[in-house]
């Protein structure tokens, strides 16, 4: 191998103890190991408690090409569809996506694929996982026949720009026949699921604090409702947040017609005074965060770099 290593010692560390339990391992494999090991301590763990791992990143076909968001879909799906109770779809889920973060992170150590890709299929990773979720607890609660539901991603998760340990913030969103009560219980299942830290990991950290009248609100929140905490108590913070939710499993017809009914609010037709201003202020709350030599709070990090293309794009 001529590719220089970040952390040889883990690799061979990981190699040692791979072989102890699996014996005999192809070069090729061995080779797939040691550079995932030595970038990743983390995937080195995932391929001692995962055989196939290396199986699957072996075969050309299945690094060679970025997989869209509806392959993704199709396959956390595949799993759902033969799963009858939450334990083994939250078991099961999980195994995928550690599969797949091997996948992904294998193609961009590699030079398989622009940065993009990467951030791209991890935020489409995380859709299709809340989706799989979404449609399990949807049909074992029949909240079709009670109304509508989606899931809104929002932060990275919506920018399609989520990095590997992000945690995921989300708002859900019903229109209801009468009972809002399926739609909580859907709500509180799903984030039970999606955030349940387990022997085998947990899928993701989930974050609700951005919905319509954060903690103080349901963990739903019903459309109307929201559009008229918008309109008439919607900071700036919350236009900025806005812009980038997206729909992302569910009904997403409705979550389409819910960024349409706030658009205004986000994107007002003229910048007054008191918006400056409180972008101002927000400016200001900003710079008391602020670490030195940190990535993301630190002077000119990705949060400051955020709020200057937020301010521009309000």
């Amino acid at each position: 191998m001529n590719r220089v290593l970040p952390n040889p010692e883990n690799a061979q560390n990981v190699l040692e103890r791979y072989k102890e339990t699996y014996k005999r391992v192809p070069s090729k494999k061995i080779e797939i190991l040691k550079i995932l090991s030595s970038y990743s301590c983390f995937l080195g763990r995932v391929i001692l408690t995962d055989q196939y791992v290396l199986e699957y990143l072996s075969q050309p076909k299945n690094i060679k090409n970025k997989k869209t968001a509806n392959q993704i879909l199709k396959e956390t799906d595949a799993i759902r569809k033969g799963i009858d109770t939450e334990e083994v779809l939250g078991s099961q889920l999980r195994q995928y996506k550690y599969r797949e973060f091997s996948r992904i992170i294998y193609r961009d150590i590699m030079g398989l694929c622009p940065f993009s890709d990467v951030m791209e299929e991890l935020s489409d990773l995380s859709s299709g996982i809340v989706e799989a979720v979404f449609r399990f607890y949807s049909e074992e609660l029949d909240t079709k026949s009670h109304g509508e539901f989606v899931v809104l991603g929002m932060g990275k998760l919506g920018g399609r720009e989520l990095n590997l340990s992000s945690d995921i913030d989300l708002i859900y969103v019903y229109r209801d026949n009468g009972d809002p009560n399926p739609f909580y219980k859907l709500a509180e299942k799903m984030t039970r699921l999606l955030s349940a830290l387990t022997e085998d990991g947990f899928l993701y950290r989930v974050d609700l604090a951005l919905r319509p009248g954060g903690s103080k609100s349901t963990v739903a929140v019903p459309i109307e409702g929201a559009v008229e905490h918008y309109f008439y108590w919607g900071d700036t913070w919350e236009r900025a947040a806005m812009i980038k939710a997206r729909p992302i499993a569910g009904d997403i017809s409705l979550g389409e017609e819910f960024i349409k009914d706030i658009e205004p609010f986000v994107y007002k037709k003229f910048l007054d005074y008191q918006s400056i201003e409180e972008l101002k202020d927000m400016k200001t709350k900003l710079d008391k965060l602020q670490k030195k030599r940190d990535v993301k709070l630190g002077k000119g990090g990705i949060r400051e770099i955020e709020f200057f293309i937020q301010a521009l794009q309000l």
